[in-house]
């Protein structure tokens, strides 16, 4: 199985939508939703609660991710997780307001540190986990780099590299990767550093 999403397996599925849906506030999802994403409003989620399901299939998926996540063990690794990338943002997020050049590249150098450490972490927690969904054993796989994962490419929109579609799959890098764009974007590439 390859890894597309944690929300479903479709290359078709939509994802997230830009507006939320007329009947929200009717059946008050918009309150629920608002609920769920409040503590984590950096990531941007409520649009991903507004596509609405047509699928069984992708609906079952999401169900079974979920069984997952009633784990203890798991939840606390994927909490860990997250936790490291609001780090990461955050760091970014410093960087980006320093002047001094060294003063910033070296809080995007612990930014890439914290980043490749939380997932080398998760990857070595979830391969020793029993995992039961479809959505995080093919993440997992996706994430174990064995040797016989070519190559994983996670993908950006096409006209805007700096934005994720949290789409991986495994493929040739293509040059259009989140982070070549973080790397051009904070002048981190090798002829900017030797500059």
């Amino acid at each position: 199985m390859s890894f597309l999403s944690i929300l479903g397996e479709s290359d078709h599925l939509q994802l997230e939508t830009a507006n939320q849906p007329d009947f929200f506030p009717d059946l008050n999802l918009d309150e629920i939703v608002d609920n769920i994403t409040k503590p984590k409003q950096e990531y941007k989620l409520k649009p991903f609660f507004w596509p609405p399901l047509n699928d069984v299939k992708t609906i079952r998926y999401r169900q079974e991710v979920m069984r997952d996540l009633e784990n203890q063990t798991v939840m606390n690794h994927i909490k860990t997780f997250s936790a490291k990338m609001s780090s990461v943002r955050r760091y970014l997020g410093m960087a980006n307001k320093l002047d001094h050049d060294h003063h910033r590249k070296g809080w995007i150098l612990e930014a890439a540190l914290v980043y490749c450490e939380a997932v080398m972490n998760l990857n070595d927690h979830l391969a020793n986990t029993s995992l039961g969904s479809r959505g995080l054993f093919a993440f997992d796989e996706l994430a174990s780099m064995t040797a016989k994962a070519v190559s994983m490419v996670a993908m950006v929109d096409m006209d805007d590299p700096t934005i994720r579609t949290f789409k991986v799959v495994r493929r040739p890098a293509n040059g259009l990767a989140y982070a070549l764009s973080l790397v051009q974007k904070y002048g981190l590439t090798y002829e900017q550093i030797m500059e």
